[in-house]
């Protein structure tokens, strides 16, 4: 996950809509860096293999109708726009499905404080 001595975790929030047998669960969190450079944001998990990602917004408050729209692309090309996003130092987000239930969210930059 992160590196808790360059970014912290300042808050977390989890929603939960439970749909008899299945739910929707929306993760929100706030980062902050610590340092006085740009940090890169890494965060593993896993879901069960019914589980389904259905989308990932970035943005400086709540309210998604204000954060950066995603994007689904093939892994080579996303990880190839996530590449040149960062170089001109844009807000990108990649989610990476790296094993049969395990993922990788890279965020970039968490900006310093």
């Amino acid at each position: 996950m992160v590196d808790d001595r360059e970014v912290h975790l300042a808050n977390q929030e989890v929603i939960i809509q439970e749909h008899g047998d299945w739910a929707d669960i929306e993760l929100h969190e706030v980062y902050q860096n610590q340092t006085a450079e740009l940090q890169e944001a890494i965060y593993y998990f896993s879901l069960p293999e019914s589980a389904v990602i259905t989308g990932i917004w970035l943005g400086d408050t709540a309210d998604k109708a204000q954060a950066d729209a995603f994007q689904v692309a093939p892994r080579g090309a996303a990880q190839a726009v996530y590449r040149e996003q960062t170089r001109v130092q844009k807000d990108p987000a990649l989610v990476e499905q790296i094993g049969p239930r395990q993922y990788r969210l890279r965020v970039y930059p968490v900006h310093v404080c």
